[in-house]
């Protein structure tokens, strides 16, 4: 009898950490629903949380709020999804992220002392999750890599300007030359690193109405498509004729 006890007192928790992931309504409803299919086997209530923004929240036990016509207008930044019912949970914190290193409060844990239940929904979420991978998740790996792909064409960029401006090539216009090309290649890269975060969050949270990071992403586009890569080609084609 008492080691029967102390099975009971055994509370184990599984932890999903979530990262390169992108949520809109359909994919918000999904896990909410399957946290309130949960909840109410064990006839209780889930806790729906979603804060925007702007500082206005909502609450609610209905999954039918991350539907896209019910999403809250203001740009989300969190949401919460949680219950509790004796010897089981269920806590999901989902923080709309742009830096690798605040990750870490983004997660998903089951909790409880039935060891086959919470090893079940882990695998339920996991499995959900990784259909939810998106496509920015290079920006986030390997940082020295990333700085230097970004260096080459700032540094590049800084380096032909001095090419078209400065007399032909020399020892002394070399030195004086890639100096200030390493300095503010590296001091661009570092910025548009930061940039480009913003544009391409780690962990992005969208209602059915364009999201800030959307909205940036069209309009680099289309700077790249008509301002870039014009330049990038006149730049190209004058190295070449001289």
């Amino acid at each position: 009898m008492e080691h029967t006890m102390a099975q009971r007192e055994t509370i184990e928790t599984r932890k999903i950490k979530l990262s390169y992931i992108t949520l809109g309504p359909q994919e918000l409803k999904s896990i909410a629903t399957l946290v309130h299919e949960e909840a109410q086997k064990e006839k209780c209530i889930p806790t729906f949380t979603i804060h925007c923004k702007e500082g206005s929240s909502f609450q609610t036990s209905d999954v039918t709020t991350f539907e896209e016509a019910n999403m809250p207008i203001g740009e989300i930044e969190r949401v919460r999804m949680h219950w509790q019912r004796k010897d089981k949970e269920i806590d999901i914190s989902i923080y709309h992220e742009t830096f690798f290193a605040s990750t870490f409060l983004n997660c998903i844990e089951v909790r409880g002392a039935d060891s086959t239940w919470v090893n079940g929904i882990t695998a339920k979420f996991q499995n959900m999750i990784t259909q939810y991978k998106n496509k920015h998740a290079i920006l986030y790996r390997l940082t020295p890599l990333r700085l230097f792909v970004l260096f080459l064409p700032c540094g590049g960029a800084v380096f032909s300007l001095a090419w078209f401006l400065l007399p032909p090539i020399t020892g002394a216009w070399l030195v004086f030359s890639l100096a200030p090309a390493i300095i503010l290649g590296f001091l661009f890269a570092i910025g548009l690193d930061s940039f480009l975060h913003s544009i391409f969050p780690n962990i992005e949270l969208r209602s059915g109405r364009a999201s800030r990071a959307e909205k940036r992403r069209k309009w680099l586009y289309l700077i790249i498509a008509l301002i870039v890569f014009p330049i990038l080609a006149g730049i190209i084609g004058g190295l070449i004729v001289r």
